[in-house]
């Protein structure tokens, strides 16, 4: 599975080419912007809580780099090195992703380690 989870690294790691997208996320509830999101109300006046029920997740848009083909004409020459730090957008792990590593990795466990358990349990079980 860990060969499955790094996959969409891998491709990001041989990928020559980023491009800017907006993206929306959500903002997390300990950031600043939450908090002036949060008191922004007329003066003198109570803040606005949302009813329940009808609390929306409070979203904001920010630019991301993804990578794209070499042929894009709105990439940008750069390697993995070079992007932003915390501005990337990391690709899903999707099923073609884990179907292509169990393809490549092998068992970790011999017959010979589940013959030992085997034996340890039948000797060591108790009724």
């Amino acid at each position: 599975m860990q060969y499955a989870l790094m996959y969409p690294v891998r491709i990001l790691q041989k990928t020559m080419k980023f491009k800017q997208v907006l993206v929306e996320e959500p903002i997390p509830e300990d950031t600043q912007d939450a908090k002036q999101e949060r008191t922004k109300s007329q003066p003198g006046s109570l803040p606005q809580f949302p009813q329940i029920g009808k609390m929306q997740p409070r979203t904001r848009k920010v630019k991301r780099y993804v990578g794209t083909s070499p042929a894009d004409p709105q990439g940008i020459s750069m390697t993995l090195d070079d992007v932003p730090p915390y501005q990337l957008l990391v690709p899903p792990v999707t099923l073609e992703h884990v179907m292509s590593s169990l393809s490549k990795i092998h068992s970790s466990v011999n017959p010979n380690n589940v013959k030992l358990c085997v034996d340890w349990a039948n000797k060591y079980k108790t009724e």
